[in-house]
């Protein structure tokens, strides 16, 4: 049967060698594949695949992609013992790929802007402009009608995420909160597996007008590796760029993740509930927003407040539908149109508006999910039970200010019954 098979597939091929002959040695390979995968009838979605994308299938021994070996093809079991053994002296062989010196870095691509121009005059728009029918909006958007980049700068960016994480946590946290940041790295932050889903934790922050603060800050990056810092004074008014460079880092240095949690450094999450909770409902959903949602809230009028709003700042009464920002997840697949998006729509400083509402539901659709009855405590206190604090995924720390006895002991309720 299997030389039957060989022998149809080997006519199939010459039959079919005029039209190889005009081919690219890459089209022609890829054609063969197809045409051998077809004469075996691998029931393997590989086939539609390639003759979709005209691309090489990766070397399969085995056959794992299909589900099984290939029909009439035994496995070669001394394999891997041979390729163990050749591997170190065909990586010592192999020249270790040159650093371009003169390559510009991702966050500073001074070549950019000429390429968008050329690609604007070939008639094919930048990522940029293929969102400006979207985002832009009237008394919303800058009047130039140009894109306005609010995260140019460079900076001190955590190291790449290792690998394809299943879930990064981006925690907004200001420059002298180190003890917030030390508790959450001592509780919720020390857990990097769940059942075979690796999660990771950064912190971003600004930077201080004083500088031993920015040393000791520069101190705790090298120290953790944890940090991104931006170049923006940390302040509440700059709230949003802080939000929007934690997207871009995420974008640049993990682009591998499925999810995202935006939090804040206040808060205690369950990362054992967090993940469960992701699995069983939330897994294939995409371009959505998990949070406590806020409907038809309206700016602060008065001037005297900390969140006053003028109208120059947001020219209508009401808000859009929006997130909270104690903590939101949304699936990572929003990250480059968030980032993109954004850059059509003049600065707002309440980033959970901005981001969530303005951009990621009114201009890219996003649906706000707003999350399940218990999700959520208002705040962690004693009182809380070893059944609420399992059930529950996030905990606002009592008036912003954590009790770190309180918050180790739930943390250690959490992995008890966890």
């Amino acid at each position: 049967n299997c030389m039957k098979q060989l022998s149809i597939c080997r006519f199939i091929i010459i039959d079919k060698l005029d039209i190889l002959r005009n081919m690219t040695e890459s089209s022609a390979v890829s054609s063969m594949l197809l045409l051998l995968l077809l004469a075996f009838r691998v029931p393997c979605r590989a086939a539609s695949m390639l003759a979709a994308s005209a691309e090489v299938l990766p070397p399969n021994k085995t056959g794992r992609n299909c589900g099984g070996a290939f029909p009439g093809i035994r496995a070669d079991a001394a394999a891997p013992a041979r390729d163990a053994a050749a591997a170190p002296a065909r990586d010592a062989a192999a020249p270790a790929p040159a650093r371009d010196a003169a390559a510009p870095a991702p966050a500073r691509d001074a070549a950019a802007p000429a390429r968008d121009a050329a690609a604007a005059r070939a008639g094919s728009p930048s990522p940029v402009e293929a969102f400006r029918s979207r985002c832009w909006r009237r008394g919303f958007s800058p009047t130039s009608g140009r894109p306005t980049d609010h995260t140019p700068e460079p900076f001190a960016a955590a190291p790449a995420c290792r690998g394809r994480l299943f879930l990064v946590a981006i925690v907004h946290s200001a420059v002298g909160n180190a003890a917030k940041r030390h508790l959450i790295r001592r509780t919720w932050a020390s857990i990097s597996n769940i059942g075979g889903r690796r999660l990771a934790t950064v912190f971003v922050v600004g930077r201080s007008a004083d500088q031993d603060e920015n040393r000791r800050l520069n101190k705790e990056s090298e120290e953790f590796g944890d940090l991104v810092v931006a170049n923006f004074r940390d302040h509440y008014r700059n709230l949003t760029y802080k939000n929007l460079y934690g997207i871009r880092w995420a974008l640049e240095h993990c682009s591998g993740v499925r999810f995202v949690l935006k939090t804040d450094d206040d808060v205690l999450v369950n990362t054992f509930r967090l993940v469960e909770y992701i699995s069983d409902r939330l897994l294939e959903t995409r371009n959505f927003f998990y949070c406590m949602t806020a409907k038809q809230e309206t700016r602060m009028s008065d001037p005297q407040y900390k969140w006053f709003v003028s109208p120059s700042e947001w020219p209508v009464q009401e808000y859009p539908l929006h997130c909270k920002g104690l903590a939101y997840l949304f699936s990572a697949d929003l990250l480059g149109p968030l980032h993109l998006c954004a850059q059509w729509r003049n600065y707002f400083w309440i980033d959970d508006i901005f981001v969530t509402g303005a951009v990621a539901h009114e201009c890219l659709g996003a649906a706000l999910l707003h999350w399940a009855p218990g999700w959520d405590f208002s705040y962690l206190n004693p009182s809380l039970t070893g059944l609420q604090l399992t059930q529950a995924v996030v905990f606002n720390e009592f008036d912003s200010e954590p009790v770190p006895a309180l918050t180790v002991r739930a943390w250690q309720t959490i992995l008890y019954y966890s």
